[in-house]
């Protein structure tokens, strides 16, 4: 997975233009942001084909479930840890919605909410009033907030957080809006305060925030990778979607096992917004301004490779977006540029590495692409004990 710098992150998050066309809508980015270590998954929310919503466990409100088993009923792009949960009564702290159902009323803490037509909001929750959801397709309170309109604020004790383990240092999970509609699901896996919490997220690029489960409960996961693995099952999650199919399918995942036929009966479905067309801008003409270096083509492969390029005349900060059948796996604008590649991941046989690049303001350049084959490593020969 590509490691970008803190700079390199800016560049892309202050793009006004950043993830038109062929660009991914969920990307994930770690490296460093004010000298702590940071794990970030940026969706672009105006894309038509994200979804964001929560999923609970299978005995919600009764039990709780691994973090892997969640993702894996419900396949989605991204996840991480939800909010808060009662560990004994394993009640959560704060409203839960999915497809305009409440599930669950808490009455305090700060609310993601998501409307159908996809856009966020971040907002405090009155002190134990039940809030109309119905404007939104999806909510999940957690909290405490962390920035409003780009500037600090936090008031956790306001909305009912007292609890030493919210309030001291601690690993944490948050999540973030950008003013273009960009939502950014951030780990921290260094202890932290919920102040330096923010200062993190504000230096991201986010101008509203609010803090979500941490500690053990710290879980982040992209693109079939546990990036932060939680010690303890959880109550509830955050997926993001990237196709409408896919989420589709996860519908009835989403919700307690044995309540999917009457939750997604009491609930008519929205009208889908319309999917992403490909963009018609054509390819600007450079000659060999990207190439493969490294493996070459019709390479056989039995062990992780580096996935090389180098570029010729391109302009500053250029961005180079690595693909493997298809399916995005990185991002980077900081030489070297470079992907990892893991025969073990995608399994025997051809496989097609492709390497798009992109200027400063995602204007297409040119694209390169190899076929590879990966074969099964030899298996060493046995040997006796007088060897």
């Amino acid at each position: 997975m590509k490691h970008l710098s803190v700079l390199g992150w800016l560049a892309i998050w202050g793009a006004s233009c950043a993830w038109r066309g062929d660009a991914a809508a969920v990307i994930y980015l770690a490296g460093k942001a004010l000298g702590v270590p940071v794990q970030v998954i940026k969706v672009n929310l105006r894309d038509p084909n994200v979804r964001v919503t929560p999923a609970v466990c299978y005995n919600f409100l009764h039990g709780t479930e691994e973090f892997a088993s969640l993702v894996a009923r419900t396949v989605p792009r991204a996840a991480v840890t939800g909010t808060f949960f009662n560990p004994a009564t394993s009640q959560p702290v704060g409203d839960i919605v999915i497809r305009g159902k409440r599930l669950c009323w808490g009455g305090r803490g700060t609310a993601l909410c998501i409307r159908p037509s996809g856009e966020a909001e971040i907002r405090r929750v009155p002190r134990r009033e039940k809030v109309d959801w119905g404007a939104y397709e999806s909510v999940l309170c957690g909290g405490p907030k962390l920035l409003t309109a780009g500037q600090i604020d936090l008031r956790p004790q306001a909305e009912g957080f007292r609890d030493p383990r919210v309030l001291g240092k601690a690993t944490r999970i948050a999540v973030g809006l950008t003013p273009q509609q960009e939502l950014l699901l951030v780990a921290v896996t260094q202890p932290v305060s919920l102040t330096e919490l923010a200062a993190i997220l504000q230096r991201l690029g986010c101008t509203e925030a609010m803090n979500l489960d941490g500690g053990t409960s710290s879980g982040l996961y992209y693109d079939g990778e546990f990036l932060v693995e939680p010690k303890r099952p959880l109550t509830n999650v955050l997926l993001v979607f990237d196709q409408p199919e896919a989420y589709k399918r996860a519908w009835a995942q989403l919700v307690p096992r044995g309540e999917a036929s009457a939750f997604w009966a009491q609930r008519p479905t929205t009208s889908p917004r319309p999917l992403r067309t490909s963009s018609s801008r054509p390819m600007l003409q450079l000659q060999r301004a990207l190439t493969i270096t490294n493996p070459p083509h019709g390479a056989v492969l039995s062990a992780p490779t580096k996935v090389k390029v180098k570029l010729q005349k391109v302009e500053r900060r250029a961005f180079v977006v690595f693909y493997v059948d298809g399916q995005f796996r990185c991002a980077s604008n900081v030489a070297p540029y470079e992907m990892q590649f893991d025969p073990a991941r995608y399994g025997p046989g051809e496989h097609v590495i492709e390497v798009r690049l992109f200027t400063s303001g995602w204007v297409p350049v040119e694209r390169a692409e190899i076929k590879v084959r990966v074969v099964e490593p030899p298996i060493p020969p046995a040997t006796s004990d007088r060897d």
